[in-house]
């Protein structure tokens, strides 16, 4: 995580590694064109699930920090419908959702929230759960960006 908020420097930011990533089905919506042809579908939005059971007691700098990361969350929350979205893979592949036929990221909104999930008897574990709606299909058959296996000042970040 870095900083964000007041006074922070904008940029790239990345969340503690998510689990139960999914994406579900597209939504979409149809259109009868003539009753000769089938009707068109278009892909109108998809949604990404996933769960944060990382939990931080220490800031960006390494000092304490307790629930560091419940304020980073909560930041992110506040910001729901400003930020811009990045799908970064394990082997390092970067791809960016885009409007269709632009270049200008595609819209979405995050809803995060706090939950629990008992692990063991007697062991409980804070988890922040998060679902992101993006405002057409982020998984729309765009080449990948960039890897970052190429770029050697970014190793190390994922």
């Amino acid at each position: 995580m870095a900083p964000t908020g007041v006074g922070a420097t904008p940029g790239l930011v990345f969340s503690n590694e998510l689990q139960d990533v999914a994406f579900a089905d597209p939504t979409t919506v149809s259109r009868e064109i003539s009753d000769t042809r089938p009707e068109f579908i278009k892909k109108v939005s998809r949604q990404l699930t996933a769960k944060d059971r990382i939990g931080l007691d220490v800031d960006a700098a390494g000092a304490p920090a307790k629930f560091y990361d419940w304020s980073w969350w909560k930041n992110i929350d506040n910001l729901a419908t400003q930020l811009n979205f990045l799908l970064l893979y394990d082997d390092g592949t970067l791809e960016i959702p885009r409007a269709e036929g632009s270049l200008v990221g595609m819209p979405a909104t995050l809803q995060v929230w706090r939950g629990q999930e008992k692990v063991q008897a007697g062991y409980i574990v804070d988890l922040k759960s998060l679902s992101i709606n993006f405002l057409g299909d982020p998984l729309s058959f765009n080449a990948p960006t960039i890897s970052l296996n190429t770029c050697p000042d970014l190793a190390g970040l994922f």
